[in-house]
């Protein structure tokens, strides 16, 4: 009974042994988990910093893209407002054109009937 008793003794032991093991190798796994959730919460944490930084970039842009398209637009609507005044400064040219060319031929005419009046 004695010799069974040591036997058990020496089974709990090797047993407490064991669980004591594993309960120490359970720790430091645990704890190598633990630092790597802090790793990855950290890294996430970066992660939400560059995103919030590069919104605020893509405003900027967005802002900068706005404010060129309205400049654009007023250079476009400048091109065409000349564009407008040129067509009719031509056609006004035209008709002065025309009207010189008019005054002409009846200087020339009158000239002519004054020539002959003379004869």
């Amino acid at each position: 009974m004695k010799n069974e008793l040591g036997a058990n003794t020496d089974e709990t032991v090797a047993s407490v042994n064991e669980m004591s093991a594993n309960i120490n190798s359970t720790t430091e796994q645990v704890r190598g988990l633990s630092n790597s959730v802090e790793k990855s919460a950290a890294s996430v944490n970066t992660i939400e910093e560059n995103i919030k930084n590069m919104t605020v970039h893509i405003k900027r842009q967005a802002e900068i893209l706005t404010s060129t398209a309205s400049g654009i637009n007023e250079f476009i609507n400048s091109v065409k407002s000349i564009s407008e005044l040129t067509a009719r400064k031509k056609e006004s040219t035209q008709m002065l054109v025309e009207t010189a060319s008019d005054g002409g031929q009846k200087l020339s005419d009158s000239t002519k009937i004054i020539f002959q009046i003379e004869r």
